[in-house]
């Protein structure tokens, strides 16, 4: 006997995820659509990056600080080596910023990072 929705089980998860839900945030790293192809969260991050060169007035240091961990997470995943020491300030900043993400995952960091620069276009954080 067939389930009434065995068809589903064909889709893949970013189908049923965003057919459910309307998002494809908790899909793990590597549960994206297929090599080759651009996803949306993908083509608003690369958006993103490009807006971002354009705002109006340059953010604040927490708000700069917040837009490299979230860019350095989508593009790396968890933070890697070592850890500045206190002479290099900016550096321990940036690491420990980057490493607030851990376990945050990529598509995440996208969405939130596309999020962040669309408010900041809008004038709505500083």
């Amino acid at each position: 006997m067939n389930h009434p929705h065995a068809h589903l089980l064909c889709m893949g998860p970013e189908y049923l995820l965003k057919r459910y839900s309307g998002s494809t945030r908790s899909l793990p790293p590597g549960g994206g659509p297929a090599e080759g192809i651009m996803s949306n969260i993908d083509a608003r991050f690369s958006q993103a990056q490009s807006d971002v060169q354009e705002l109006p007035e340059k953010p604040g240091n927490m708000t700069l600080l917040r837009l490299y961990a979230l860019f350095k997470q989508a593009t790396e995943g968890d933070v890697h080596g070592d850890k500045p020491g206190f002479a290099d300030i900016v550096g321990k900043y940036k690491y420990e910023a980057w490493a607030s993400l851990k376990g945050t995952a990529r598509d995440t960091a996208k969405q939130q990072y596309a999020e962040l620069v669309d408010s900041l276009k809008n004038g709505e954080q500083s």
